[in-house]
């Protein structure tokens, strides 16, 4: 199953010790640095889904390490943590690109909290219908292909099935009532009533969930509709 890799750059090896605790709990690969050069000697050709990245590093800090590594791959997430909370810090930080900044002394869960909000918000922005593919889970929706694969097997679905996955897909986090729905899949002009929503549902999660009663991916938001989305956490 993919996992999302957050790197940590701390200098302190308590803290990153129990940030990356609570990261693996949530699911998530982690690797721990202590210093930006050991850091830029092995992410300068791999980038990570976010970095978590100490401000005052001995040597070079953590604004220079994050300035050569936007270069290097200028969509990459970048939360800084810091002792030091003067605005002329915060805005060199925002200035190189941060996309969120921390204080120090922070409570975990909150930090845990922001990461999960980087990584969603980055999800629903690359995910639109003009790319190729993306992957939750084990799953793959090819959007190129329009296939759809699950843990690397290819499952048939039907033409209206397909359309509602995939435009949950090119819409991830976000929910839809069945109307609204119908509407879109469908059109004005159908005959279907809100139960061929109910049934198609139904049918997409038994060709994708492992357990269909309890759906990993697609979700019903009571009282308002479904959307597709996952979580690493529920998964452990």
């Amino acid at each position: 199953m993919y996992k999302q890799t957050i790197t940590i750059i701390e200098d302190d090896a308590l803290i990153a010790k129990i940030v990356s605790a609570y990261l693996q709990k949530e699911g998530y690969e982690v690797d721990i640095f202590h210093s930006a050069e050991d850091a830029w000697e092995k992410l300068r050709y791999k980038q990570q889904s976010l970095l978590l990245c100490d401000v005052n590093l001995p040597g070079e800090t953590g604004f220079q390490f994050a300035e050569k590594y936007r270069k290097q791959y200028p969509e990459a997430l970048i939360i800084f943590l810091t002792g030091n909370s003067t605005l002329e810090e915060k805005l060199t930080g925002f200035q190189l690109g941060a996309d969120d900044y921390i204080t120090k002394p922070f409570i975990v869960e909150e930090l845990i909290a922001r990461v999960k909000a980087q990584l969603r918000k980055d999800r629903m922005k690359h995910l639109t219908a003009s790319e190729d593919e993306f992957i939750i889970g084990d799953l793959k929706i090819d959007f190129k292909k329009k296939a759809v694969y699950k843990k690397g097997v290819k499952v048939e679905l039907f033409t209206k099935e397909k359309k509602l996955l995939f435009f949950l897909a090119a819409n991830y986090g976000r929910v839809y009532n069945a109307d609204r729905l119908l509407e879109l899949i469908w059109g004005f002009d159908t005959e279907s009533d809100l139960k061929t929503i109910v049934v198609h549902i139904s049918n997409l999660r038994k060709k994708l969930e492992d357990d269909p009663k309890t759906p990993k991916y697609l979700k019903t938001v009571r009282g308002f509709g479904y959307k597709l989305f996952y979580d690493e956490s529920e998964s452990h």
